[in-house]
């Protein structure tokens, strides 16, 4: 019997006598059966335990925003590009087949005669070989006009070929400027969803460090590069973010505010990387104390290698795998 059920019978007890309608002997077996009852009564249940805090979750959530803002970093300058120059055609000047030259004609025969019988043969007279006739000068080919190699380019927005690809992963390996290091797996997927009436991509970003996940949702209009809407989800959290927080509106909207941000061809290189080997061409961008490096296979939409550099840190990018569209 609850505890509060007993001392509201021992509260009634004392009204019952002290208004007289019991003994004082009735009073007292009956509160003695009470006191027993309330000590045999069971202690109240504990109350349930506090959720267990998370110290990791800001940690986790502040890694993942520098790593998405890595990534809109690469992303953000596709509109500053240009489009690669179409190299001027070749013209090769075929040879003139040259003449073959006239024969001479052939001296002609002496007629056969017969000396006569009283008469020493006269020496015969040897004609006179014809004057060849002038031969056509034999035309000299030309050789064709060499013509200097194209130098390689590419624009911003060739970058990252998302129509190209449906899912992509990359290996992270960031260095701060006070030497930490961290290295985080993150795995893309690109579809194409409509959200609030516009044709966007659906990028969604699954980050992975210490065995622990986080999830970036961005939805990117594919008219505009605009940024849409943004959720992150971390554990069974999930909460929206202002696009504003990834270059102020707009994931490209920093390229627009860097009008001498160009890619520049630096060379050839092969590179080893998780997804295999790759010959790149390697293209630099230094603009406002940033310098990025990328290494770009025509065979594959997006880049093999990315290395960003800046006053607060390195950040290094290595292709794990693809899946093309």
């Amino acid at each position: 019997m609850p505890e509060s059920s007993i001392e509201e019978k021992l509260r009634k007890l004392d009204e019952a006598l002290a208004e007289g309608r019991i003994s004082e002997a009735t009073y007292r077996e009956l509160k003695q059966k009470y006191l027993k009852q309330l000590q045999a009564a069971p202690p109240p249940p504990p109350s349930p335990p506090s959720a267990p805090r998370r110290p990791w979750l800001p940690v986790a959530l502040a890694v993942v925003l520098i790593a998405i803002v890595a990534i809109g970093g690469l992303l953000y300058l596709r509109r500053g590009g240009k489009p690669a120059p179409t190299p001027a055609p070749t013209h090769t000047v075929t040879p003139t087949k040259p003449k073959p030259p006239r024969p001479s004609p052939r001296p002609p025969r002496p007629p056969k005669s017969s000396p006569p019988p009283t008469r020493s043969p006269r020496p015969r007279r040897t004609p006179k070989p014809p004057t060849p006739t002038a031969q056509s000068p034999i035309a000299t080919p030309r050789s064709p006009t060499p013509t200097a190699e194209a130098t390689p380019s590419i624009g911003f927005e060739q970058l990252f070929g998302l129509a190209n690809v449906k899912s992509f992963s990359y290996k992270l390996i960031i260095t701060t400027a006070q030497g930490e290091r961290m290295e985080i797996t993150q795995r893309y997927k690109v579809e194409s969803k409509v959200v609030d009436g516009r044709d966007c991509w659906a990028i969604t970003i699954v980050s992975e460090m210490y065995g622990r996940e986080t999830t970036l949702i961005m939805y990117v209009s594919k008219a505009t590069l605009e940024c849409v809407k943004m959720y992150v989800k971390a554990g069974q959290m999930e909460m929206e973010m202002p696009c504003y927080q990834f270059s102020n509106s707009t994931i490209f909207a920093a390229a627009e505010k860097r009008p001498g941000a160009e890619l520049v061809f630096i060379g050839h290189e092969t590179v080893k990387v998780p997804a295999g080997t790759f010959t790149c061409e390697v293209y630099e961008c230094r603009s406002e104390g940033v310098t990025s490096r990328y290494w770009i296979s025509r065979d594959v939409p997006i880049p093999i290698k990315v290395v960003v550099e800046s006053p607060s840190g390195k950040t290094v990018m290595l292709l794990v795998s693809y899946q093309p569209a």
